[in-house]
């Protein structure tokens, strides 16, 4: 299965800033730049890269061609981990009709990201209504909650709220200024009785900054 978020690495500098980390990670804005461009260099252009070279347990030789410290690389690691794609079952995935779900079977898409693979383009979601016989703009829906659930933390609740503000994808809320969007949210929150707190504003510059550097899954 391709790594569906596979950030690139010398995206990274614009979100390794304290006002988009948690407390636990600020350490990565020391050299961010640098840093970034070091592991480009040397070949580690994304970040399953990164996280492959832990995995076959090649981070000394990295530290020593790069001369990046290794207690920044752990923390870039634990960072990058975070913001991996987590699948879930597809019968967790709220709103689908039965059709759909029985469409889902006969082609075996069982998981979350094996879906967001089969429904990428136009086309594919067009292919995918006519055989569940359900109209386009509900697989859509769909693929638009798939792409905004990307993003660790914007769980259902989440990610109806970005939809009912309008935003399509990822790339949609990206494109957001944070002071105004957060705005939005709260009087959305307000007029829908949602019994749920305003996103704090660090909250939602953090949420708008990664949307910027998350690889554009859809054809939205």
């Amino acid at each position: 299965m391709v790594e569906i978020n596979d950030i690139v690495i010398l995206s990274l500098p614009a979100v390794l800033r304290p006002e988009t980390l948690m407390q636990g990670h600020w350490p990565l804005a020391d050299h961010a730049d640098p840093y970034c461009r070091a592991l480009d260099g040397v070949g580690v252009y994304q970040a399953s890269e990164l996280l492959a070279l832990y995995a076959d347990g090649q981070v000394e030789s990295l530290v020593r061609e790069t001369r990046i410290p290794r207690l920044w690389l752990d923390t870039l690691r634990s960072l990058l981990d975070h913001h991996r794609y987590r699948a879930i079952p597809v019968s967790k995935l709220p709103g689908m009709p039965e059709a759909f779900h029985k469409v889902l079977r006969q082609r075996e898409l069982r998981r979350s990201d094996a879906l967001i693979m089969a429904s990428r383009t136009r086309e594919q979601r067009a292919c995918l209504a006519v055989e569940a016989g359900v109209p386009v703009g509900e697989v859509d829906q769909l693929a638009t909650f798939l792409d905004l659930t990307r993003k660790p933390g914007n769980k259902e609740v989440k990610a109806a709220l970005c939809m009912s503000a309008g935003l399509r994808s990822l790339r949609d809320l990206g494109q957001q200024d944070p002071e105004s969007f957060r705005k939005q949210l709260e009087t959305l929150i307000r007029e829908k009785g949602l019994q749920r707190a305003v996103p704090t504003p660090k909250e939602v510059r953090s949420d708008v900054c990664w949307a910027r550097v998350y690889p554009a899954i859809f054809d939205l």
